[in-house]
């Protein structure tokens, strides 16, 4: 978990349950959202959360975010797989689900080694 995540104070709806890394990013991003927190910052902290689980088979790194277009080039030997697009969509789940924006997949441009996409992404509605 990246120092930023550990300093966040969870919010009162997050107290009384058990804490695991994910639960803790989920009250962190409620945290975030709340204080207006940047959110490129969330970005980044989606893109490391990716790839811990994922690298060496598929790498994500940001090309550039800019307005609401966020653009990630995916590499590694995940592009010989059949779940090609599915490695997309995951990162599209991880930040609508996990740290609670709204994105959608844009555009898919594949490479030679694996595929550079563009997602719309904004804040998610407050509740």
């Amino acid at each position: 978990m990246t120092p930023e995540l550990a300093i966040l104070p969870l919010n009162h709806a997050c107290m009384g349950y058990p804490q695991s890394t994910t639960f803790s990013i989920i009250c962190a991003t409620f945290e975030w959202r709340r204080r207006g927190l940047n959110i490129k910052h969330v970005i980044d902290t989606a893109i490391k959360e990716y790839n811990k689980y994922r690298v060496p088979e598929v790498k994500a790194e940001l090309i550039s975010f800019q307005d609401e277009s966020l653009i990630l080039e995916f590499t590694g030997s995940f592009c010989t797989t059949c779940g090609y697009y599915d490695y997309f969509d995951d990162f599209r789940f991880l930040l609508e689900h996990e740290f609670g924006l709204n994105a959608k997949i844009t555009e898919i441009e594949e490479t030679l080694e694996g595929g550079t996409v563009e997602f719309n992404v904004s804040k998610g509605s407050s509740n």
